[in-house]
């Protein structure tokens, strides 16, 4: 048993809880009718790009609706 196992098992266990509280987050939002697509990424570099940029999109989204809806109150 390595260093780190215990790690992977433990940042495993956080997956499944996270999983098991908001379900799979797919569904959830195909339900909205959003598309969650992710591309292939082989490495770290790839991956973090991927996430950056949904979380990007996210927060301009959030953003762009809270301005709307202060324009609407105002207005």
């Amino acid at each position: 048993m390595g260093p780190e196992e215990p790690e992977a098992a433990l940042v495993a266990g956080w997956r499944g809880d996270v999983k098991g509280w908001f379900g799979d987050l797919r569904l959830l939002f195909e339900q909205w009718g959003a598309t969650m697509s992710v591309p292939r990424a082989d490495s770290l570099q790839g991956v973090a790009g991927s996430v950056l940029a949904n979380t990007m999109r996210l927060t301009a989204g959030t953003f762009g609706a809270l301005l709307e809806a202060l324009a609407v109150l105002v207005i």
